[in-house]
């Protein structure tokens, strides 16, 4: 295990008791394997390639051996 920094966990303090709203989402990183969990293409699993703006996500997809992408919501999205 390794020690979490104390300013993580001052800025995650301050975060908890804030007034603003936030939302929390899995860590996603480029490169990694995910599953559409919403939306009309639940269930298929694709490859974040990058991020495309403030909660958007870019997936290359593989369909019938052609690679497809994508681009969708963050929160629409768990690693797999």
């Amino acid at each position: 295990p390794e020690a979490i920094p104390d300013d993580e966990i001052d800025s995650l303090r301050k975060l908890i008791q804030s007034t603003s709203g936030y939302i929390s989402h899995p860590y996603l990183r480029q490169g990694m394997f995910v599953r559409v969990v919403d939306g009309l293409l639940e269930g298929i699993r694709g490859r974040l390639i990058r991020q495309a703006g403030h909660c958007r996500l870019v997936l290359s997809v593989m369909l019938i051996q052609r690679s497809v992408s994508i681009e969708i919501e963050a929160d629409s999205v768990v690693p797999v």
